[in-house]
């Protein structure tokens, strides 16, 4: 059976299935809003600490095979370079920066990513500042910072990633099991 004392306004003490308390901060944060919250402060942070365009790769090659599709065939590049031809065609007719819109568009998948990581992570038992803190450290790793930045296909495989394992986990009220 589970317990709560009040303490005070929104802060309570519940114990969980094996007798420890854990500190909650009660219905004031709830998990969606603090997933959102952190998403979006991710998303923030790439957005306004990107730097400018420098990877040839993901500035040159990519804009290139969005017109050219057969050029640029790898085979993590088969979805990502029909995308950025839509983004592309899509910012020519809005009239924006193509490049800064796949740069934009990166930056949010990788926010996008964080998400759903936190909400695989608060699933899996996690409390809401530890899931946050952990989300923060993933979306501002120095390869994942770039990747968002520069261009590249891996912020669309790192989502694909994140909802996969989302799938594959197994539901909030079912145990976790060693295998």
């Amino acid at each position: 059976a589970r317990s709560s004392r009040r303490m005070g306004g929104p802060l309570t003490f519940k114990a969980n299935r094996g007798g420890a308390r854990t500190l909650s901060l009660g219905c004031l944060v709830n998990s969606k809003v603090v997933s959102i919250l952190t998403a979006s402060v991710a998303a923030g942070l790439l957005w306004i600490l990107r730097p400018a365009l420098y990877d040839g790769d993901g500035c040159v090659l990519y804009y290139r095979g969005a017109f050219h599709l057969l050029e640029n065939l790898h085979p993590h590049h088969l979805v990502w370079v029909p995308f950025v031809w839509v983004i592309i065609h899509l910012a020519r007719f809005f009239r924006l920066d193509p490049m800064g819109a796949v740069q934009l568009t990166g930056t949010l998948m990788t926010a996008l990513a964080g998400f759903f990581t936190f909400n695989l992570l608060r699933r899996l038992g996690l409390g809401n500042l530890l899931t946050s803190m952990f989300v923060m450290f993933m979306v501002s790793s120095p390869w994942l910072w770039h990747f968002a930045t520069q261009c590249q296909p891996y912020p669309l495989l790192i989502l694909f990633t994140s909802l996969l394992l989302g799938t594959l986990a197994p539901p909030a009220a079912q145990e976790l099991s060693a295998w």
